[in-house]
């Protein structure tokens, strides 16, 4: 259940996002509609279908602005970023003397006080987490009867034309040959006459098969015929098939978000604006307004035919098809050509819809998903007394100081190699060198767990893309309040300590006990060498 709790979150989460660039491409496109040629229109809607099927992955916050802030963030927000850290500081001390009793010189109590604060907010965590379960089974029974809806459907389009034969009447294949050649086809796509679709269509990615209804082919100007096989074979050779699938999977994992399916809509209008504007640029300008009255002929015949057809046709609806008209009117020969404009403008646009999530801590993984209890807490309820003595021994740990945190095995510091700034910086041991690169302000969390922030970069010490396997890499990461950040500090009795991470119940360990400089630190299951012991050394006093 937790699986499908996190492919749904990782789906929401894109699904937000998505939901304010949709807005975003509406308005950009009312505003600058004129501006903007017929193939960046299509552009746009394409990076958004591509948005909404690639979901979020939780832990990562990749963009456009936050590489513009690593790269030129200014010194006075680095300030600042102290500043609220010694406040956090203050403020955690504050709280531990409210809400924690002293604790005695044997360092083995802890206050029945501190039992309640906790209990509070997993109380509210457990509601959360109940709801959002339930949320996620409706997502999942919404996606499973959509996906069955549109399998009867492919299945019935299948029994209904199995039997229909080929259509080889000669003056047909020659014009269709005709439409292939000037597209540069060279694929077998056949011709089939089908009254249940009210227009003509294209269907089938591997195999494609143009359906025409009869009353089409009553047609008797070969002008007008062949500017409808033109149609539908841009269609084709503009991937519109595959796109048509695309938008229909993103249709059925987001069928719950309204703004996705004025999307579709949308994007589906688009493809029919872009066949058109590639058939207009094949054709002799002087052909454009004949092309117009086989859209305005066929759009008629269509109306006397009654319903629509349900599948992705050559016509829509009175509206759409005076807007198709109007482009038809105002088109102008070249203007579908990519220029370095467009390509410019599509890059931009794919860095800044592509690489930006909408970040909503309250749809935080934590927050909204009950993992497994750890380890920790396992030992909490099987034996308190030894539970509370470790967690009462991290007492010697002040909140808010700066630390070195020196390997016992290999004697060198936990060190941000080069020290480096960025997120994704890797996290090793280097000789003590008394650098900020190997200097970590701990501060205790509300849940009695710890962040580490290193004093250089201000990030902190996180697991990479919050895994719990075994040699997972450490790295650092702009603070987020993952359990991929989060450190159980647990004394071993001898003055040193082991950091247990909460997300992966993980040690913090020194590749291969390595004791050379630049020896990888990774996360790996408790074993007691002294590869995952620490020496917690303060520098300075307040």
């Amino acid at each position: 259940m937790e699986l499908l709790e996190r492919i749904f979150l990782s789906f929401l989460q894109s699904s937000l996002t998505a939901s304010v660039v949709i807005i975003i491409v509406i308005l950009f496109l009312k505003i600058f509609n004129k501006g903007l040629s017929i193939r960046a229109k299509n552009v746009l809607w394409t990076l958004v279908l591509i948005k909404l099927l690639i979901p979020v992955i939780p832990g990562t916050n990749i963009g456009l602005l936050n590489m513009v802030y690593e790269r030129y963030g200014s010194v006075v927000q680095e300030q600042n970023e102290v500043v609220d850290l010694n406040k956090t500081s203050e403020e955690s001390q504050i709280n531990e003397q409210n809400n924690i009793s002293i604790i005695g010189k044997d360092n083995n109590y802890i206050s029945n006080e501190v039992n309640l604060s906790r209990n509070l907010p997993e109380n509210n965590k457990d509601v959360t987490a109940g709801v959002f379960k339930v949320i996620s089974c409706i997502w999942a029974i919404g996606f499973v009867i959509s996906s069955l809806l549109l399998l009867r459907f492919a299945l019935m389009l299948k029994r209904k034309t199995k039997d229909i034969r080929e259509y080889v009447h000669p003056g047909i294949l020659t014009l269709v040959n005709e439409c292939k050649n000037k597209l540069n086809i060279k694929s077998r796509i056949p011709v089939y006459v089908y009254d249940e679709f009210k227009s003509p269509c294209i269907i089938g990615i591997m195999k494609p098969k143009i359906y025409i209804p009869k009353y089409v082919l009553d047609i008797e100007d070969d002008k007008q015929l062949s500017h409808v096989f033109l149609h539908e074979l841009v269609h084709y050779k503009r991937k519109h098939l595959i796109y048509n699938c695309l938008s229909i999977i993103a249709l059925i994992v987001h069928w719950f978000n309204p703004f996705v399916w004025i999307a579709i809509k949308q994007m589906r209008l688009y493809r029919e604006y872009d066949c058109d504007a590639c058939v207009l640029e094949l054709l002799r300008e002087d052909e454009n307004t004949e092309y117009g009255m086989t859209l305005l002929t066929l759009s008629r015949m269509l109306l006397n035919k009654g319903n629509y057809s349900q599948v992705p046709v050559f016509f829509e609806t009175n509206n759409q098809i005076k807007n198709r008209i109007w482009m038809i009117k105002g088109f102008k020969k070249g203007s579908y050509k990519m220029t370095v404009k467009t390509i410019l403008g599509g890059t931009i646009a794919a860095i800044v819809i592509l690489t930006n999530n909408l970040a909503v801590k309250a749809l935080n993984e934590e927050n909204i998903i009950q993992t497994p209890t750890s380890s920790i807490e396992k030992m909490n309820d099987i034996n308190p007394s030894e539970a509370e003595k470790d967690v009462a021994n991290t007492d010697e740990i002040f909140s808010g100081e700066t630390y070195k945190l020196i390997n016992v095995g290999s004697g060198k510091a936990l060190d941000v190699y080069s020290a480096e700034t960025k997120d994704y910086a890797n996290v090793d041991i280097y000789e003590d060198n008394e650098t900020a690169a190997q200097k970590w302000s701990i501060f205790r969390n509300s849940d009695g767990t710890y962040k580490l922030i290193n004093t250089n970069s201000m990030k902190a010490l996180d697991v990479y893309a919050a895994k719990a396997d075994d040699y997972t890499n450490v790295d650092i990461f702009s603070e987020n309040g993952t359990p991929a950040q989060k450190w159980n500090i647990i004394t071993n009795g001898d003055g040193t300590y082991r950091l247990i991470n909460v997300g992966s119940e993980k040690a913090l360990d020194v590749y291969a006990a390595g004791t050379d400089n630049f020896s990888n630190v990774d996360v790996y299951t408790y074993n007691g060498t002294n590869a995952q012991k620490w020496e917690l050394v303060r520098v300075g006093e307040k």
